[in-house]
């Protein structure tokens, strides 16, 4: 059976509400089964208050490394790292839109041996580059 996921805040009974990423859907009842123990057993260590999964990944994909989805073809790249904070980072093997993105950015081009900056390659083959990190555009090529 496939897990589902849903990120929500969670109002607890005095009040409070917290982050809560919940999994574990009863397909049955539509009950979020974690949920349901914090609510039951109060100081029940559930994943939903301490779980790091699908979202926290979204923030370094569309956050630090700058992938801002989209419908289109059109494709943005703006990472929010400042300058001169990392030297470099790779998000490789992306799937996006029927097509596999890796971005790049190596201020030396040292690290990676596939010269200075930042780049976006779409299956394998580059399809921007620039050589400050920074706000870049590409086109997707047509899906496969």
């Amino acid at each position: 059976m496939p897990r589902l996921y849903h990120s929500v805040a969670l109002l607890l009974p005095d009040g409070r509400v917290i982050p809560w990423i919940d999994e574990d859907l009863d397909p049955f009842t539509g009950d979020w089964l974690a949920r349901t123990l914090k609510l039951r057993k109060p100081g029940f260590y559930g994943r939903g208050d301490h779980y790091n999964h699908s979202s926290y990944a979204d923030l370094v994909i569309t956050g630090l490394v700058g992938l801002r989805p989209s419908s289109g073809s059109a494709l943005e790249i703006n990472p929010l790292l400042p300058a001169g904070t990392w030297d470099w980072f790779c998000l490789d093997g992306l799937p996006y839109h029927g097509q596999t993105l890796s971005i790049l950015w190596d201020r030396t081009g040292r690290h990676y041996g596939k010269g200075a900056g930042l780049a976006l390659y779409v299956n394998g083959l580059v399809a921007a580059r620039q050589p400050e990190l920074g706000k870049m555009t590409a086109r997707l090529p047509h899906s496969l």
